[in-house]
Parts: C-alpha cells; sequence; structure tokens
C-alpha cells in the first residue's frame, strides 16, 4: 500500500485505493470529481480531490501465496468481511434499504439463506403468508452484500407484472420484462444489435416464453447469479416425458445446475405425487448439496434448504407472542343446489355415458374413456353451457371421422392427452379430453348417444346453481357487501356467467380468462377496482400468485376444481397476510345428489 495520495494524476479508471475505511475501484473521473464503487458491496461513491486527496491511498492486489491457506480462517475471512459492511447495529442491509416492514417469521428465510454460501431454498410457505416479501429480502440482501448481480425471475404469464411492481415498490429494485410484445418496445431503446438478455441485469419473464424455441438458448446461455422461480410446482417432473410441463422442468433444471444461488417459491410443493416433489428437491441440489444419498432423499440435509409454514402455524406463533393474528377471519360455507328433475335426468345420462359408450365392465374401459367420462360430469355440474360446448365439440370430430375427412390417427390423439388432468393447468386438458378418441368401432354408439345428451340440455328450464348465485350476490345478508370474485375452471362456463349476470344484475360484472392478454387482464382487475360494488368471473389463471386483498373480500367457488388444493389456492388471492378486512367470505357451490358430492 502508498502513503497518502500526493500525485493524484496516477488515480485512472481502474486504479484501487482505500479511503473512508474501505477499499474502492474508480470507475470514471471528470476533473477533480472521482466516481469510484466499492469492491466489497458494489455501492458506488462520489470523492472530492481537493477535500480528500490526503486521506487516499493506492492500493494493489498483489500475488497469491504459493501454498493454500487454511481453509477455516478462509471462513472466518469472508464471515469477519461480511459483518464490517454491515451499517449502524441493523443485521440487514435488505431492511434499511426497502419499504417492507416484515413479521419475524418472514424473516426466517432470509435468515437461512445468510448461512448458506450459496443460496438454495424452496420456499414453500401457505398462499397469503408472504412469499413474495420472504423472496425480495433475500434476493435484496444478496445483491447489497455483492453476491449477486445479474438475476433472473420466471414466473407465469399473468404475474409478470406483478412481480415487477412489488420489487420497484416494496424493494427499489427495477427489473425489466422480457416478453415477445416487449421486445418491440425494447429493441427501439437498445443499441443496434444488443441482445436484451444480456443487456440488463435484471429480467422478468414467463417460464413458458422463457422456455420456446428461439429464446431457450439465449436464457441459458447468460451467467445469472441468481434464479427465482415462482410458482415452481409448474416446473416439477411430469409423468411423462411430453408437453409444456416437461419443458418448463428441462429448463429450470438446466439453469439449476449453472446458477450459483436459487430459490424456488410454491404454496402447492406436493400435489400428491412424491416423484413431483421430489424433482423440486433435485433442483435444488444440483449436485451441490447431497440431499440425495444413494436416490433416496436425506431428510435432515433437506430442512435446512426448505421453508414450509401453514397459516395456523403462523396463527399460534402470533397467540403465543400476545399478538393479533395478521390474517382475517375466515367465514366459509358451502351452499347446497337441489338440482331440478331435469338437472337429475341429465346428470344420470351424463352418468351413464361410460357404460353406454364404452365398455359396461370399468376395468376394460380404456383410460382415456374413463378421463373423457369424468370430464363430462365436471362440465354438466358447471353450466349448461360447458356441457354443451364440449359435447358440440365431440360431435364434430366424430362426424369427421365417419366422413373420413379427420387425419387422425388414435396414437395422434393420445398424444394430446399426455398426462391426468388434474396434473395440468386449468385450461391446458380441457381440448386433449374432448378430442381424445374412443375406438373406432364405438364411434357410431358415441355419437347416437351425444344426441341423446344434447336432447336433455334442450330440455332444461332453469339453472339452479346460477339462481343460487344470483342469490347471493343480490342478498348482502347471504354473502356481504362490496366487490365478489366468483372462481369457475371453465372459460365457457366464465362467459356463460358474464352474459346471465350482467342482464340480471344493477353493477359491473367483469371477466378474465387464461387466453387473454396481460394488459387485457390488468385493464379489467383495474375496472373491477374502481366500483364499490362489481362482480369478478375468472378462471383459475387468477388462482395463484396474485394479491387480490386490496380488491374483494368475498369468494364464490362456481364449480370445483379436480385438484381440492386449487380451492385454497383460490381462498387464498383474498384471505392472505394484509387483508384490510376483518373477514373475508367464502361460498362454496355444489349439487346435491351429483358428481360434486
Amino acid at each position: 500500500m502508498m502513503g497518502p495520495m500526493e500525485t493524484p494524476d496516477l488515480l485512472k479508471p481502474g486504479a484501487l485505493f482505500r479511503a473512508r475505511g474501505r477499499d474502492y475501484r474508480l470507475e470514471r473521473r471528470q476533473g477533480d470529481l472521482l466516481f469510484a464503487r466499492a469492491v466489497d458491496t458494489e455501492e458506488e461513491a462520489l470523492f472530492y480531490l481537493p477535500l480528500e486527496a490526503l486521506g487516499l491511498r493506492l492500493t494493489a492486489l498483489g500475488l497469491p501465496p504459493p501454498e493454500p491457506g487454511d481453509m477455516a480462517l478462509h471462513d472466518l475471512l469472508l464471515r469477519a468481511l461480511d459483518l464490517s459492511t454491515l451499517h449502524a447495529d441493523a443485521p440487514f442491509l435488505a431492511l434499511q434499504r426497502s419499504r417492507v416492514v416484515p413479521a419475524n417469521y418472514q424473516l426466517v428465510p432470509l435468515l437461512m439463506a445468510l448461512r448458506q454460501p450459496q443460496v438454495r431454498l424452496l420456499i414453500a410457505d401457505d398462499v397469503g403468508l408472504g412469499k413474495t416479501i420472504e423472496a425480495g429480502l433475500i434476493l435484496k440482501e444478496l445483491l447489497l452484500r455483492g453476491k449477486a448481480r445479474r438475476v433472473l425471475l420466471l414466473a407465469p404469464a399473468h404475474l409478470l407484472g406483478q412481480w415487477q411492481e412489488a420489487l420497484r415498490r416494496f424493494f427499489h429494485l427495477e427489473f425489466e420484462i422480457l416478453s415477445g410484445p416487449n421486445l418491440k418496445r425494447l429493441a427501439r431503446a437498445l443499441p443496434p444489435g444488443a441482445n436484451p438478455w444480456t443487456h440488463f441485469d435484471r429480467i422478468i419473464a414467463s417460464v413458458d416464453y422463457a422456455k420456446g424455441d428461439g429464446v431457450r438458448h439465449l436464457v441459458l446461455m447468460q451467467d445469472w447469479d441468481l434464479l427465482l422461480v415462482d410458482e415452481a410446482h409448474l416446473a416439477a417432473r411430469p409423468p411423462t416425458e411430453r408437453g409444456s410441463q416437461m419443458e418448463r422442468y428441462r429448463l429450470v433444471r438446466d439453469l439449476a445446475l449453472q446458477v450459483p444461488h436459487l430459490l424456488l417459491l410454491t404454496a402447492t410443493p406436493h400435489n400428491g405425487y412424491t416423484e413431483s416433489f421430489h424433482s423440486l428437491l433435485e433442483h435444488l441440489d444440483g449436485g451441490r448439496l447431497g440431499l440425495f444419498q444413494g436416490g433416496r432423499l436425506d431428510r435432515e440435509a433437506a430442512k435446512k434448504h426448505v421453508v414450509q409454514r401453514r397459516c395456523r402455524d403462523v396463527e399460534e406463533w402470533f397467540r403465543k407472542e400476545g399478538k393479533k393474528s395478521p390474517f382475517p377471519q375466515r367465514d366459509a360455507r358451502e351452499v347446497a343446489v337441489e338440482p331440478s328433475r331435469a338437472e337429475l335426468e341429465l346428470f344420470e345420462a351424463v352418468r351413464r355415458y361410460q357404460a353406454e359408450v364404452f365398455d359396461p365392465d370399468p376395468a376394460k374401459v380404456p383410460v382415456l374413456g374413463r378421463w373423457l367420462s369424468m370430464h363430462l360430469m365436471r362440465r354438466a355440474t358447471s353450466s349448461p353451457r360447458a356441457l354443451e360446448r364440449s359435447l358440440e365439440r365431440r360431435k364434430a370430430l366424430l362426424q369427421n371421422l365417419l366422413s373420413g375427412t379427420s387425419g387422425s390417427t388414435g396414437e395422434e390423439e393420445a398424444a394430446l392427452f399426455d398426462t391426468a388432468p388434474e396434473r395440468l393447468l386449468p385450461e391446458e386438458a380441457e381440448l386433449a379430453l374432448e378430442l381424445s378418441l374412443a375406438d373406432q368401432a364405438r364411434i357410431q354408439a358415441e355419437a347416437a348417444y351425444l344426441e341423446v345428451l344434447l336432447r336433455h340440455l334442450k330440455a332444461l328450464r332453469r339453472d339452479g346453481k346460477l339462481e343460487n348465485l344470483l342469490e347471493l350476490l343480490r342478498d348482502p345478508l347471504r354473502l356481504g357487501r362490496g366487490r365478489t370474485l366468483v372462481f369457475t375452471r371453465y372459460r365457457d362456463t366464465m362467459e356463460y356467467l358474464l352474459e346471465k349476470l350482467r342482464a340480471a344484475l344493477p353493477h359491473p360484472v367483469f371477466g378474465v380468462h387464461g387466453e387473454m392478454g396481460e394488459r387485457e387482464r390488468e385493464e379489467e382487475l383495474l375496472a373491477f377496482a374502481r366500483h364499490p360494488n362489481a362482480v369478478l368471473v375468472a378462471t383459475d389463471v387468477f388462482s395463484e400468485g396474485l394479491n387480490l386483498q386490496h380488491y374483494a373480500a368475498q369468494l364464490v367457488h362456481y364449480d370445483l376444481p379436480w385438484n381440492p388444493n386449487r380451492l385454497e389456492q383460490r381462498n387464498g388471492r383474498i384471505d392472505r397476510f394484509g387483508q384490510p378486512e376483518p373477514v373475508v367470505r367464502i361460498r362454496t357451490l355444489y349439487y346435491e345428489r351429483s358428481f360434486d358430492v
């Protein structure tokens, strides 16, 4: 180390110097002004030579020692360096430079992360506990400590804007969204020929966009320091080697092997299939942690890398500390709908579909036939419109087969349906189910039976479930006043409800589904929020990730999903940390004497 700065001309860009008790690297110089960056935290600093020249000392890195050092002492040195960068008496830099005031339990993932040289965490807290805040604190801390610079955040497409806004609002972090529509806008702002995946250090992208042809290799060729995957269960290993989920799995697996820091976020890490859950832990492991010994999960090792708390665990925590629970009280009730005679006859006709069309012996019924039968049962209890659309699509397909105009083969149709419906996203399985083919010999019988079902549909004079929904929405004593979310599984049912509710209710009714663009969905949500009394009908595209506690405190399940976990995901949109209302009201509609029970 040299003495006090007597010849400031030696300070040129790239020079190392010590000042104010820290080491800096000179970025650029403008006359007597030095623009520098701290070596240990990447913080920027400004120096004015006439006042500080005598306090500056040039430094040099020197040559490494010829013999390896003591690893234990090296670890102690790194810990001491971390502590030396802390400001004041606060242990976390992220808390000093963000707007969040986290609850105690939300600091647990951050504490676990700081004990790991390379952060590899699965944050699997219940819906509504604040996984965004927990992940944001870790992200901010790693950035401030200089342990990460380039960050990639992968999430479902409808959550990109919410993540961007949350990171900007709570953590003062600017992220760029890379998507098909955004690239045209960015192309005008970037230098000619610039690669946006290389140009930006902090990127948010849809996992489905990132896995696509022409994009995947651009994502994988980057040197990311931190990968954050929201709704990580969508990137778990599926049971087959085909389909969108397998492509998501492969992308996240390949990225997880490259990045030093990995955060996986999901409220539903276990979908009932052990291999899917283990695949998430394999992402974390990446050959570094030893979570699997002899092909079996080492649970003790995994505990250091998994955070999973239930709402009741957190409520008990607050109760023991003598504090009020931060969650609203849940008023959840089931609403039984008594079907009319015509509805009962329709349900019975749909129930007999499998026996009439396929083999009466359940053990001999093809798998696709059983799933198709169950699918039509669910559509029947969802809405007349949903069942009608399914029957019409199925009828058209069979007519094409009978006329010889369809080029499909049984193998090709089976490929459309590559996994059980409850393993797919809400709107992915429907068309595949309806296009899966019965045996050629059964086509004639099935086409005739579809006509029977359509006649039963035309005989309906009333929709009992719709009538019950209207009673709930009209009577504040049954549900309450204010904005209400109505969830349905099917887009056909959503469109049916929009038509019926808009004709029957005095207040506005809005709708969102998975095929709408991000901006279009956001506009519908903002329009919904502007009215004190309004209804938003949504498919399950809104059941994951979105924070809607400031928009509504009332929710109706119009039909039941295949996977019961989806019910709690829907509830978590409004029953979550930060809900301003003391009570959230949830109603679940179901038909008596039907497939719902």
